[in-house]
């Protein structure tokens, strides 16, 4: 009886390594495809700083970066598959705090869950999810006037 519980506790103990270390891998990998986003946007000839990186996967994988500018202005990177695919002044472009306002507005909700910037077939957008009624929504948007583009929701079981 002892030996089974020694076992079990030890079979128990592996499986959680290796599923902690399957996460890390991934998570590294992720990590090291965003820092090689912002080298890109870095290497822009009026970029100063990078603000923020976003990962995205709609119907593609895209990497986001907000960027400050030289002149003091800030600006949307948008890359797909190691180059800039898409570039977005702040100033023509609404907020994350915008997209959210619009959201919370059109489905009388108190929150979102996250806010993610992404692009598809060459738009802007703003992937919007929050929860209502046991249900995941997510709600894209333009990010250049808030405009609806799509959304898909899941239900929850149980």
């Amino acid at each position: 009886m002892k030996r089974r519980l020694l076992l079990t506790g030890l079979a128990l103990i592996l499986t959680a390594g290796l599923f902690y270390l399957g996460y890390t891998i991934v998570r590294s990998s992720l990590a090291e495809t965003l820092d090689e986003a912002e080298k890109i946007v870095l290497a822009e000839e009026n970029v100063e700083s990078v603000q923020e990186s976003f990962y995205y996967h709609g119907n593609e994988t895209v990497h986001s970066v907000y960027a400050g500018l030289s002149d003091g202005s800030e600006e949307w990177f948008f890359l797909k598959q190691g180059s800039i695919a898409v570039r977005l002044p702040a100033e023509e472009s609404i907020s994350s705090a915008e997209a959210e306002d619009i959201v919370l507005d059109r489905f009388n909700i108190q929150n979102v869950r996250s806010i993610k910037p992404g692009l598809e077939n060459g738009t802007p957008l703003y992937e919007v999810t929050f929860e209502d009624d046991d249900t995941l929504y997510y709600y894209y948007l333009s990010m250049e006037n808030g405009d609806y583009i799509k959304r898909y929701s899941i239900q929850k079981q149980g």
